[in-house]
């Protein structure tokens, strides 16, 4: 009589739910920021609340790529360029956010070229182009900076240089960070780096921010805490700028930020830092 063995027998099925993988530090930690002092009430037009997600969104991925680039310099690695998620309603939708981000109002225009629109509607040529720029996101000479999809992305697309997700598309706080998030926990660097902005992906939900964050009381939440914008994410008011474009000025102003401290090392850093703001942002104008 011959007794045989499946190759299987000794087979163990371990569970590693992502929150797992957040705790033990294998993805990048996911929060959801608000702006300083934000109150919904004041928002009747949607379309104006938008509008505040993108610019803020805009602040969060502008100092992302400052903090990227100065990872990247003071530890001779790669430069890991961000790009942001825009998670649009329906097509129409996706082509009006397109037009915003691009026209001359926004950010003085510094954005035009650099949105692509991801939809079931683009066919042909259209389509193989954005499929060519969607698996170039990752190389630091690739000019698009923001990516508004339309249901597309599905489960399998996933890349190291997602930091920002903008979700325009209504849902309740389960569902957002269930399929808005799981596209962007990569970490560019295999491991965290010890710099928040670096191992951070940021979720733009200020209407649903405290939503979130009570969710986020669960256990096995994968979201633990919050970014505030004016606190966390520097903010500044529109203020008019003789000398320099307002936007280009208050962008450099924000991402350097300010310092207590005087000692030689830390003057150093902060030269060194706003050298490569003023280089990012005048770069993008």
């Amino acid at each position: 009589m011959s007794i045989y063995v499946s190759e299987f027998a000794h087979l163990q099925i371990y569970s590693y739910p992502l929150y797992k993988a957040m705790e033990d530090g294998y993805v990048k930690e996911p929060a959801v920021a608000t702006r300083e002092n934000f109150n919904p009430a004041k928002f009747d037009n949607e379309r104006d609340l938008e509008r505040l997600k993108l610019e803020d969104g805009i602040r969060v991925h502008e100092e992302t790529k400052l903090e990227l680039e100065l990872y990247a310099r003071e530890n001779n690695e790669k430069l890991v360029k961000p790009f942001i998620l825009i998670v649009a309603q329906d097509t129409n939708h996706a082509e009006e956010l397109m037009n915003i981000i691009e026209s001359d109002d926004f950010f003085e225009g510094r954005y035009k070229g650099k949105v692509i629109t991801v939809h079931s509607n683009q066919r042909g040529e259209e389509k193989d182009e954005t499929i060519k720029q969607l698996l170039a996101l990752e190389d630091p000479n690739s000019k698009v900076e923001i990516v508004i999809h339309v249901n597309m992305l599905k489960e399998g697309w996933d890349v190291t240089n997602l930091y920002t997700i903008i979700p325009l598309r209504a849902a309740n706080s389960k569902t957002l960070v269930e399929q808005s998030i799981g596209r962007g926990l990569r970490l560019p660097y295999g491991k965290r780096t010890g710099v928040p902005a670096v191992d951070r992906l940021t979720i733009i939900a200020h209407d649903k921010f405290q939503e979130i964050i009570d969710e986020a009381n669960n256990p096995t939440s994968i979201i633990r805490r919050g970014v505030v914008i004016g606190r966390d994410v520097a903010q500044t008011e529109k203020k008019i700028v003789t000398v320099e474009s307002n936007v280009e000025r208050s962008l450099i102003d924000e991402l350097v930020g300010t310092t207590e401290s005087t000692s030689p090392e830390d003057e150093k850093k902060i030269e060194m830092k706003r050298n490569i703001a003023e280089t990012i942002v005048k770069q993008a104008c």
